[in-house]
């Protein structure tokens, strides 16, 4: 997938998303969808893909650390429960 580790491993992009979320919606909306963006990133650097994180400002695409298969039951299962938690956090 060429977009793969492009605009959508960006954290800038995800900013950009966040601000357009906060004019339709409200700070909250745009607090939860920059955080589940960076969550995004940050799973997916400490796995096998890679990333841009700096796109489009720095294009160079890095692989991630390889820790562990972000693909994996378990890792998806952590994912989630984080996710929650911090929509439970900021919303709260």
């Amino acid at each position: 997938d060429p977009s793969r580790g492009t605009w959508s491993h960006s954290l800038i992009t995800g900013f950009l998303l966040a601000l357009a979320v906060v004019a339709l919606f409200d700070n909250t909306a745009g607090v939860v969808v920059f955080f589940a963006w960076c969550l995004h990133v940050f799973t997916d650097r400490i796995g096998y893909a890679y990333a841009a994180i700096w796109f489009p400002f720095h294009r160079e695409r890095v692989l991630g650390i390889r820790k562990i298969d972000t693909e994996g039951d378990m890792c998806n299962l952590a994912i989630s429960v984080m996710a929650i938690m911090v929509i439970w956090v900021v919303i709260g």
